[in-house]
């Protein structure tokens, strides 16, 4: 695998298509990408059936949302990262309390993700 680009689009989905849009130009070959949104995924995915490449090209987001589902269920999307937000959540309340008793808490702290794809859910 060969990264030709990384550019932010600030999460947007407007954005996502405008940026990806102008890396299709400048790297006409590109066929997968990552972002790590699914709101720049869905913007992509609009980039690359204005250039009449759907299906050519794998787009992978982050976050599972119902829109990213429902594409990768339709096919136009080959997966996306669901994470865990009430994992997250107790993680960062029990921290917190831990810090305010004056305990340590460790620098890094691991919580499930699933991948999501057609037929398969993942982890939420």
């Amino acid at each position: 695998m060969t990264i030709v680009a990384s550019q932010p689009a600030n999460w947007e989905r407007d954005q996502g298509f405008t940026v990806f849009q102008n890396m299709l130009q400048a790297h006409a070959d590109t066929d997968a990408l990552f972002a790590c949104s699914d709101l720049m995924a869905l913007g992509a995915l609009e980039a690359i059936a204005a250039a009449g490449r759907t299906g050519r090209i794998r787009v992978v987001g982050f976050d599972a949302l119902e829109d990213a589902r429902k594409a990768i269920e339709a096919g136009r999307m080959e997966a996306s990262v669901a994470q865990s937000p009430r994992d997250m959540g107790k993680i960062a309340v029990e921290s917190a309390a831990k810090l305010l008793r004056g305990e340590t808490i460790p620098a890094d702290q691991k919580v499930p993700i699933g991948l999501v794809t057609k037929g398969a859910s993942g982890t939420q």
